[in-house]
């Protein structure tokens, strides 16, 4: 070995002294990183599987009361909120107040839904249910505050029949139209029922001139019974004259 070769050696060696530690270091903190990360993937697809887990079993009992699907429900909003079944699981509660005709609840369900889901999907999906618990209720103002909020282009139509139904609730038949209307024109893809909207369009004039009829009935009746009331009460009044 001449006089280069061993210098190159001694070079290699004073180099692997100086780096060598801090060589092994970074060979581990890859070793670790990609075990850590491995096992942080296997963690995060574990919590997203139980929070699944727990979502099947509520829909395994779906027509079930709230007492029985609260305890799964509470679970997936304590330990699994964020992932979608939690807010999925607020919907199938909400579903079970409305059977039972527990609206307020359905509304508290459907509220943390809207305000607490990550998926756009879930979210809109949320406020049609809410929408309708309002207009059962005949809190058409609040109803109409939750659809006319933003929502995404797929659920416009779903959006604007709703609020047609709102209005026409309400006597209010050139806005109904105008809701209605506006779903047909946004319906694509296809996610309402064209020909049920169209014949609400189609029965406006006549629904109008009907409950318009209703109304002045019901006020010639409550006019009239307030007439007869008056007339049959007794004359009290005695003149001056008569008690003396």
């Amino acid at each position: 070995m001449d006089t280069a070769d061993q210098k190159q050696i001694e070079d290699v060696k004073k180099w692997l002294k100086q780096n060598g530690p801090s060589m092994v270091a970074g060979v581990v903190l890859g070793v670790v990183g990609i075990f850590g990360w491995d096992y942080y993937q296997g963690s995060v697809a574990e919590h997203k599987q139980n929070a699944s887990i727990a979502y099947e079993k509520m829909l395994r009992q779906t027509g079930a009361s709230q007492v029985t699907l609260l305890p799964l429900a509470d679970l997936l909003v304590k330990d699994y909120s964020d992932t979608p079944y939690a807010a999925a699981g607020q919907l199938l509660l909400a579903k079970s107040a409305v059977e039972a005709n527990q609206l307020e609840k359905a509304e508290g369900y459907l509220q943390w839904a809207i305000d607490k889901a990550s998926q756009d999907e879930v979210v809109q999906e949320a406020k049609l249910r809410l929408a309708r618990v309002f207009i059962a209720q005949q809190k058409f103002d609040q109803a109409l505050a939750v659809l006319t909020a933003p929502q995404s282009k797929a659920y416009v139509a779903a959006f604007e029949a709703l609020k047609g139904d709102a209005y026409l609730m309400q006597n209010q038949f050139d806005q109904a139209k105008t809701a209605y209307e506006a779903a047909l024109d946004a319906n694509l893809p296809a996610v309402v029922n064209v020909s049920g909207i169209q014949m609400k369009l189609d029965n406006l004039p006549a629904l109008r001139v009907l409950r318009t009829q209703t109304a002045k009935s019901d006020e010639a009746e409550v006019s009239t019974e307030a007439s007869e009331k008056t007339d049959a009460e007794p004359v009290t009044a005695t003149s001056e004259q008569e008690k003396g």
